[in-house]
């Protein structure tokens, strides 16, 4: 069989992947600016409520999942979504 047939990942994968990564960027950002206080006092009333309202579980596996994507695909290179991973 053609090794290059079989390593060689299909377009759709990275349309994917260039997708998910734009949708997940802002969410990363949200996340390192709801933990700065500053920033958050900047927010209305109502937002903050919400911010200082939510539960801890929420926030920590918000945090949890952002730190093992980013060390499941560019710390060790590999990710649970590539292909031969």
């Amino acid at each position: 069989m053609n090794d290059d047939v079989v390593n060689k990942v299909h377009w759709s994968f990275w349309v994917i992947s260039i997708f998910m990564l734009t949708w997940n960027i802002p969410g990363c950002i949200n996340y390192f600016v709801q933990m700065n206080p500053e920033m958050v006092s900047c927010y209305r009333e109502t937002e903050q409520a919400i911010i200082q309202g939510r539960p801890l579980w929420a926030t920590a596996g918000f945090a949890i999942a952002v730190i093992l994507i980013w060390y499941s695909r560019y710390v060790k290179g590999k990710g649970w979504l590539m292909p031969g991973s």
